[in-house]
């Protein structure tokens, strides 16, 4: 029976790579933070969301205004949301029975006259939006 495991040399060779670990000089800094970096990825690799927080660069909305605005049905808008705030992009804020979400300003860079152009800068990256 075949294996796709078979077709990666990495996995042909990897109980040996596990078994010695590399000296402690040759060991990668991460300077990226990849960890949280690929978080904010992934938080933002479904449509959807890139979506969500296009509507939210004109400010704070309630899951209900960004639902209306997306033409989308309110449950799969809360679970977005839920999953960017989750992920470190949103900031939230609840008005009695109302939860309004933002773009969390440690990584949103407005536009400005010298920046025309909204981004969500990672550290490790950056996200133009709009043009």
């Amino acid at each position: 029976m075949h294996s796709p495991a078979n077709d990666c040399a990495f996995e042909r060779f990897r109980g040996r790579w596990e078994s010695s670990p590399l000296p402690e000089y040759s060991r990668m800094k991460d300077q990226l933070e990849s960890e949280r970096c690929a978080r904010y990825m992934k938080a933002l690799s479904e449509g959807d969301r890139l979506k969500i927080v296009e509507t939210l660069l004109e400010g704070p909305r309630s899951v209900g205004d960004v639902a209306e605005v997306m033409q989308a049905p309110l449950q799969n808008v809360s679970h977005h949301l839920r999953c960017l705030a989750a992920a470190g992009l949103l900031d939230s804020r609840r008005e009695g029975k109302f939860v309004y979400y933002s773009l969390n300003p440690e990584i949103h860079r407005k536009a400005t006259a010298k920046n025309p152009t909204s981004a969500l800068d990672f550290g490790c990256c950056r996200i133009e939006l709009g043009g």
